[in-house]
């Protein structure tokens, strides 16, 4: 089983698509990553300290990760690179992750800050330089496509290093992500079936501790617990908080 636990919500970029800008702004406390730690089955062997806001901005992430070591388990996380990769912050990138992902949407500056990113070229800087440091194959780079062709970009930049995985995310089309960007949720037609919840490998703890089955859970107001949500789709209803996904199968 995966775990995903969302250390912060606050940012230094402001994504059109991220749902984290419209949410209270905080650190998760390590009170709360405690508990969670202590809770997780002895079956989760991996860890990934990220969310709707940038890791490297919680000041105790170090700490964070040398105890999901401790506990015997690899940890990951996803960073948008948008800092300035000096040696120290990538020795402790390096000591704190068994592999990274970085966010990288386009490499086109208008583009960019039309999404709402900082200079690609920063980014750029922070891959090549974990590239160096972690070596390829520990490295990630995650798209969104936007419409706007930045993953190909992306992609063909990438050529020069063939072991960086690259992950193309398309927008989310439920509610909570939907409404900032225009498009219309689409309302799931006959019986469907949730990816996390069929396999039930996947928890996701928010910011205020939260558990959840999957990371697309933004809006909490209509989240009624995993057992109720295994029950609804049992009966063919999906529930509220999950209309529109796109990890809804038929």
């Amino acid at each position: 089983m995966l775990v995903q636990i969302e250390v912060t919500t606050r940012c230094n970029f402001e994504c059109f698509y991220c749902v984290g800008r419209d949410m209270a702004q905080q650190d998760m406390t390590m009170a709360t990553f405690a508990r969670i730690m202590a809770g997780l089955p002895a079956e989760v062997r991996s860890v990934s300290l990220q969310g709707e806001g940038e890791p490297v901005l919680h000041r105790q992430l170090w700490d964070m990760a040398a105890a999901v070591h401790d506990s015997g388990r690899t940890t990951y996380t996803i960073t948008n690179g948008g800092y300035r990769p000096t040696d120290k912050l990538l020795t402790r990138l390096d000591m704190a992750f068994d592999r990274i992902g970085v966010s990288l949407d386009t490499l086109d500056l208008p583009d960019a800050e039309r999404i709402g990113r900082q200079a690609p070229s920063q980014t750029l800087a922070v891959i090549e330089a974990l590239v160096d440091r972690l070596g390829a194959s520990r490295v990630d780079v995650f798209s969104v496509d936007t419409g706007r062709g930045g993953p190909r970009q992306v992609r063909d930049y990438l050529r020069r290093h063939p072991d960086v995985r690259h992950i193309v995310q398309p927008l989310q089309r439920k509610d909570d992500y939907a409404k900032r960007y225009g498009l219309t949720a689409l309302e799931p037609s006959g019986r469907r079936i949730c990816a996390y919840l069929g396999s039930d490998q996947f928890r996701y703890y928010d910011v205020t501790g939260m558990e959840m089955p999957c990371c697309f859970i933004k809006d909490t107001r209509a989240y009624p617990g995993i057992e109720a949500m295994r029950k609804r789709f049992a009966e063919g209803v999906v529930p509220t908080c999950c209309t529109g996904c796109r990890e809804l199968r038929q």
